[in-house]
């Protein structure tokens, strides 16, 4: 059975993200982001899919956003790019991914903040 487990290294994304119009990613080779807690928490899976949380343990100082949080992902057929904005500490956000046929779910988190 395939793992849940988020990768430790970041992996070359598809471009439903990275090509958005408005132009707010960039990749930045070797650059670190900490967090305080596992931000990708697996809720429930079953062979067609997994239900997880990104959680916004990045950036957690008292009154600290973080500026954007992108979780891409597929659901049906369909490439989704979910765009969060000024992103409270400790904020959930819940997704359910489908898994291909070899049942593997597979997600790119994107993280952005200009501090």
């Amino acid at each position: 059975s395939p793992g849940v487990v988020p990768s430790a290294l970041p992996t070359s994304a598809p471009t439903v993200c990275e090509d958005r119009e408005d132009s707010r990613l960039q990749l930045v080779h070797g650059k670190t982001c900490e967090f305080v807690a596992n931000p990708v928490v697996v809720v429930s899976r079953t062979g067609r899919s997994v239900t997880f949380t990104v959680n916004q343990t990045w950036q957690v100082e008292k009154d600290d956003v973080l500026e954007y949080i992108f979780t891409q992902f597929s659901k049906g057929d369909q490439e989704t790019c979910d765009l969060q904005e000024q992103v409270p500490p400790y904020t959930e956000l819940t997704y359910t991914v489908d898994c291909d046929i070899s049942g593997v779910a597979e997600v790119n988190l994107f993280i952005a903040d200009e501090a």
